[in-house]
């Protein structure tokens, strides 16, 4: 069974080649960065609740003191 990838690469001149690789490699940059802001959104609300238990036991600490 012969490599599909070589009978592409023999097809394409090597401008076209050179340029599909170029895209394949922003698409992949594109899907990481998505994959990345998507991530991070979806921790945002665990941080939220961290911040809020912190400053409230800030808060009661505060009002011990006092």
């Amino acid at each position: 069974m012969q490599n599909p990838l070589s009978k592409l690469q023999m097809a394409l001149p090597p401008e076209a080649l050179r340029d599909l690789k170029i895209r394949l490699l922003l698409l992949g940059i594109f899907g990481i960065s998505v994959g990345l802001a998507w991530w991070s959104v979806s921790r945002l609300p665990a941080w939220e609740k961290k911040l809020e238990q912190q400053t409230t036991r800030i808060t009661s600490l505060e009002s011990n003191i006092d």
